[in-house]
């Protein structure tokens, strides 16, 4: 897969996890959970996010909320936590 369409299914996870995170009405500190923005189109693993926490990986148009093993290259880990992993696509 080129970097042109890893970057197309990110972008399409991303969309969708925006969707659903709008009609969301809860507790910030709530764990809620997010699809995996990672570039496998096929990948149907979940992530748990606070809003805090997605709201703070948005802020970089280039960075996506992924399971812990799912960067590929192309990316750099930009942050690790327990539950999921921050990358950034290269530019």
């Amino acid at each position: 897969m080129t970097s042109t369409e890893d970057a197309v299914n990110e972008r399409l996870f991303r969309e969708a996890n925006e969707a659903i995170q709008r009609h969301r009405d809860s507790d910030p500190d709530a764990l809620l959970v997010f699809l995996c923005e990672c570039s496998d189109l096929t990948c149907s693993d979940d992530i748990a996010l606070t809003s805090g926490e997605y709201a703070n990986v948005r802020g970089g148009e280039l960075r996506f909320a992924v399971a812990t093993g799912h960067e590929t290259d192309g990316e750099r880990v930009v942050d690790e936590f327990d539950r999921y992993i921050v990358v950034e696509k290269d530019r």
